[in-house]
């Protein structure tokens, strides 16, 4: 579905130029649930918004089912969920899920109706005429998650959707993410700082180091789906947060394990 090949990002920062991402190569399959780990400043969001056409590659290659991302883009493949839900607070949470179907220029009655059916997908009907001020953290994340989906995209990437919320509602927003990904088959980039919520969620997860941004490990995580919170309290889970954890400190410590 998605492959990157010597991917390098850079900048120019204060005059002077500055590497963000040297030489990244990974694929996706379809359907994959990726996790990319990473410590801050590495380029995790940058290689999202690559990928998404929001910023170009200074060189390498990157396809989308063999497309080029802008074609990706303009075929409307893409689904984006930001750090932040980024809801628009004078429309209801329908309104919301509405605007890319209205941008797109569906018809009245088929974005509402379809919008409906997504708010019940991510558990908030009757919410539909709850504004954005009304909404607690978690619903107002469902809401953007929602949104994304409205195209019926077939990747979703999601940059730290669920890093400002306390670790229950985390926990309860993993589990919602897991069933929607599981009932749409979206392929799916999630890029976060935290290991658990990597291993409960993805198939596979890479990690970064830094200065500049590179892939340093790819670890499949052979857990068997459904996946339910329990694990969280597994040796098997432990096993893989473990690993992960030492792969992220050779990171700081400036070698690979």
């Amino acid at each position: 579905m998605i492959a990157l090949e010597g991917v390098t990002k850079a900048f120019e920062l204060e005059g002077r130029p500055l590497t963000a991402l040297e030489n990244v190569s990974f694929t996706v399959a379809e359907g994959e649930f990726l996790a990319i780990i990473g410590p801050s400043g590495c380029g995790k969001s940058t290689l999202l918004r690559l990928i998404a056409d929001v910023i170009p590659q200074s060189a390498g290659t990157i396809s989308v089912r063999g497309a080029s991302p802008a074609e990706a883009r303009r075929a409307r493949r893409f689904g984006f969920v930001f750090q932040e839900p980024v809801l628009l607070p004078w429309r209801s949470a329908l309104e919301n899920v509405e605007l890319p179907l209205q941008v797109a220029g569906v018809g009245a009655a088929e974005r509402r109706r379809r919008a409906r059916e997504l708010l019940d997908l991510v558990g908030l009907t009757g919410f539909e005429s709850a504004l954005p001020s009304a909404l607690s953290g978690g619903m107002a994340r469902r809401v953007g998650i929602a949104r994304a989906l409205a195209l019926e995209p077939e990747i979703l990437l999601l940059d730290e959707p669920f890093g400002a919320l306390d670790e229950i509602t985390r926990q309860r927003m993993n589990t919602e993410l897991l069933r929607v990904w599981a009932e749409t088959r979206t392929t799916a980039v999630l890029v976060t700082h935290n290991v658990a919520e990597a291993v409960y969620l993805s198939d596979r997860v890479l990690v970064m180091g830094t200065r500049p941004g590179r892939i340093v490990a790819d670890l499949p995580i052979e857990i068997p789906r459904p996946r339910p919170l329990e694990l969280l309290q597994q040796e098997e889970f432990f096993r893989y947060t473990s690993r992960l954890s030492q792969h992220l400190l050779s990171t700081f410590a400036g070698t690979d394990v």
